[in-house]
């Protein structure tokens, strides 16, 4: 049901330029990522001679549904990638099945064109990054789900608490002194971290946008 609006942002971009969609679209209640990715499809669409301005085409449709289903596509590439570097190739293979053929992922992407798939695919990165221990990683990650649908926000205490788990503090570390040994430093890094990802993002989108953009989408 949310295609029509998700058209509304589509056309918006295509017509006045990707950074002025809240400026000119009527819809300004969905973080930029995930819109912008459906843009980008139908833009590939119209260079094909597609037509956006017929609400009920089946073309048009397909175009915005194919954004979400290239980001389960690399969702599934990603789940194989951190299984199969922890447990090897037939368990790897037992997650991106299940993530493949799940009726709820395909109905989401396939049939109702939902936007979930985006920020699904940046959380599963910020969980591998927070199992390699790639704190800022991690964090610049979950910036970019935020940024993709507000819905990402229940994935915040486990960022923290994996965050503040104790480990080795490497040489590298050692040499930022006082700095290194401050229990909290590391949670300090990766909201900087993710608020600088953030910001970035939304800077060329706030000259149009609105307070209600910031509702969830």
């Amino acid at each position: 049901p949310d295609l029509p609006y998700f058209r509304d942002f589509a056309n918006s971009m295509n017509h006045y330029g990707v950074f002025n969609v809240y400026r000119y679209s009527w819809q300004d209640n969905h973080p930029p990522i995930g819109i912008a990715s459906i843009a980008f499809m139908t833009q590939i669409f119209r260079s094909g001679g597609g037509d956006m301005d017929m609400e009920a085409a089946a073309g048009q449709r397909a175009a915005m549904k194919a954004a979400m289903i290239v980001f389960d596509a690399a969702t599934i590439i990603v789940a194989y990638w951190l299984i199969l570097r922890l447990a090897g190739p037939f368990w790897a293979l037992l997650p991106a099945t299940a993530i493949a053929l799940n009726p709820a992922i395909i109905m989401d992407s396939s049939v109702w064109g939902q936007t979930d798939s985006v920020f699904t695919f940046f959380l599963v990165l910020s969980v591998g990054a927070l199992y390699f221990r790639r704190n800022k990683s991690a964090w610049a990650s979950w910036g970019l789900a935020m940024m993709s649908k507000l819905q990402a926000i229940p994935l915040l205490p486990l960022l923290v608490a994996a965050t503040l788990v104790p480990r080795t503090v490497t040489s590298a570390e050692t040499s930022l002194g006082w700095w290194s040994r401050l229990p909290w430093r590391r949670l300090v890094v990766g909201v900087v971290t993710r608020g600088f990802v953030m910001v970035v993002i939304m800077l060329r989108f706030l000259r149009g946008i609105r307070e209600s953009a910031w509702k969830p989408g």
